[in-house]
């Protein structure tokens, strides 16, 4: 059905102007589209809708994330390289990662950033150093994951975390089947909480890393895999 713009003559009132009252009233005949147009671009700009644009305290954050990720992608790649060759993770890689993370968060975000990178340092320390005073994790893995925790900051850093202990428990069993080990490997866990529990927290006299019969992973590549993973949570 198509609309001339003008109203049929039964539609029109009289009025004391006639023929201009009728033409004023189907011109604003129109208006209601117009104005529901109006309020449908205020109400996306006004907060109450998906439409609006993001504050520059989620640009900021989206920008350090995507800058987080090359750095820690690089640093993570050649540290499990090394680890899985050496057992190592040196202090040249490592250190420098963790005080660029820290320098990166203070440029970009100022105070707030530097918090939230050493937040991210002491929640690392706090997670990864227990495994690590127990003999249980080299002081690499614990340094690399401080450097992680300056870039990525504490939120970020639980999710890797949770991520590099499931997949370090993957791995610990995978690398025992493999060496034939695994019920050796079994009672020595066994042997670990019985010795927590009676001792209180305090390193076993013979299960530690440093033990030659023990079966240790390189846990660079578990780090890597739960930082990475964590990036895309977000």
């Amino acid at each position: 059905m198509t609309h001339s713009g003008r109203f049929p003559a039964s539609w029109r009132r009289p009025s004391p102007s006639g023929q201009a009252y009728s033409e004023a009233t189907s011109e604003t005949a129109n208006a209601p589209a117009v104005s529901s147009t109006i309020e449908v671009a205020n109400y996306g700009l006004s907060g109450d809708s998906g439409l609006v644009a993001e504050s520059p305290n989620v640009d900021g954050a989206k920008r350090l994330h995507s800058i987080a990720w090359w750095p820690s992608l690089v640093v993570l790649v050649i540290a499990s390289g090394i680890d899985l060759r050496t057992r190592r993770i040196p202090n040249w890689l490592v250190l420098p990662f963790l005080v660029a993370g820290l320098a990166v968060q203070s440029a970009t975000a100022g105070f707030p950033g530097a918090m939230q990178s050493l937040a991210g340092i002491a929640l690392a320390t706090l997670l990864f150093g227990v495994p690590c005073f127990l003999r249980g994790m080299g002081m690499g893995d614990l340094k690399l994951a401080a450097g992680v925790g300056a870039w990525i900051g504490p939120s970020q850093l639980f999710m890797a975390f949770v991520v590099t202990g499931i997949v370090g428990g993957i791995f610990a069993v995978a690398y025992a089947l493999w060496r034939g080990r695994l019920g050796e490997s079994l009672d020595g866990v066994g042997d670990l909480f019985s010795h927590f529990m009676k001792s209180g927290a305090r390193p076993h006299d013979q299960i530690r890393l440093e033990d030659r019969r023990s079966i240790a992973i390189p846990y660079a590549p578990a780090i890597a895999i739960g930082t990475l993973f964590s990036f895309f949570t977000r």
